[in-house]
């Protein structure tokens, strides 16, 4: 049977689904302070688009399609280090040889030209199982893949040291040309931290390039619902970017909420989720949560959540019982943190779906 022209597969990335044991509570007024730190924020937060994406001086790369991404390090974002991705074996019938490397720009000076800024590629080789993809079954295999152990990022007055800066670079991403990369680094302060997966790739020119900031300004998510779809296009055309399938609020229901702390990048895929564990144990995040009433003549309904629950490494959970007198559509909801204020976490406000109907897998809504 001919394929269709563009389809996709899902991936369960973690099936966090499940609710109960919450104890919601109605408030009627937002407090000052979460007000006042939201407009603080807002005024404080470092505008990543700003920043030049541009190369001075490049070497002769060995592929015909170098990668670019660009690091940033610090509450003001003034470290700032390229990285580019110059691979030029074909993973399908080779291993990574001496040709392929990384240049890193760890002077700072806007140029990969200089000494020791050639990151050679180690090899490092995985035994990857069978499994499903949709419904396509992948054989067992082993893959050989390159690793670039950069060392240490320091600041320029030498105060702060970003130490074991390490780029590991995986297998293509499913429906893409593009590979997967992780990139860690151990943060002072906040330990080793780590972002990569299906949203993030090098782009192929500096102006697209991503940009990740580490031991940036704090703020707060909804965490990623763990089914994400891959759109495949069989035309050859690019296809749309991997996204996470999202699941409404159901009204009468006890609905997970799920969120994460850490610094949002410029790019999908560059929320760079902070540890679980930093924050002191008894202080919690919180969500408000603002429904618009079914009956019009009524005042708005507005629920406090507290998330006490701290699970997989980054996330921070509690529950809400959704109103059945919430009108259908959509509900306001302020992500903050204010009992943490040694961590200067700005709030952010999104919006999520009510509905009536629950769109979650069945094993997502078992646990």
């Amino acid at each position: 049977m001919r394929p269709p022209r563009r389809s996709g597969v899902w991936l369960n990335l973690g099936s966090f689904g499940g609710g109960g044991g919450g104890l919601p509570m109605k408030v009627f007024l937002c407090s000052l302070w979460t007000l006042l730190t939201i407009l603080a924020g807002a005024a404080q937060a470092q505008d990543l688009s700003k920043t030049p994406r541009t190369v001075g001086d490049q070497p002769a790369y060995a592929s015909k399609e170098p990668r670019y991404c660009l690091l940033v390090f610090g509450p003001k974002a003034e470290i700032r280090v390229w990285l580019v991705l110059d691979l030029a074996y074909d993973p399908l019938r080779e291993k990574p040889s001496e040709a392929d490397a990384l240049y890193a720009d760890l002077n700072g000076d806007g140029h990969l030209t200089g000494a020791g800024e050639r990151i050679p590629a180690a090899v490092v080789t995985r035994k990857k199982p069978a499994e499903y993809i949709g419904s396509f079954k992948t054989s067992e295999s082993e893959q050989h893949l390159p690793r670039f152990t950069i060392g240490d990022v320091k600041s320029r007055d030498g105060t702060t040291v970003y130490q074991n800066l390490v780029v590991d670079v995986g297998w293509f991403i499913v429906g893409r040309k593009d590979r997967e990369v992780s990139i860690a680094v151990d943060v002072p302060g906040y330990g080793r931290q780590t972002i990569g997966g299906e949203q993030f790739w090098f782009a192929d020119s500096p102006a697209k390039a991503p940009i990740l900031w580490f031991d940036g300004a704090l703020t707060l998510r909804l965490a990623p619902s763990g089914l994400l779809h891959l759109p495949v296009d069989y035309t050859g055309k690019e296809p749309s970017p991997p996204w996470y399938k999202e699941f409404p609020l159901v009204r009468g229901k006890s609905m997970p909420l799920r969120v994460e702390v850490g610094t949002v990048g410029l790019g999908l895929g560059t929320f760079i989720a902070m540890p679980n564990d930093k924050p002191p144990a008894d202080i919690h995040p919180v969500a408000q949560v603002v429904f618009a009433p079914a009956d019009s003549m009524k005042p708005p309904i507005e629920v406090t959540v507290v998330l006490d629950k701290r699970c997989c490494g980054t996330l921070f959970q509690g529950s809400i019982a959704v109103p059945v007198e919430a009108a259908l559509g959509k509900a306001r909801v302020t992500l903050s943190f204010p009992g943490w204020r040694d961590g200067k976490v700005e709030p952010e406000v999104v919006e999520v779906q009510v509905s009536d109907a629950d769109a979650r897998p069945k094993i997502f809504q078992e646990r």
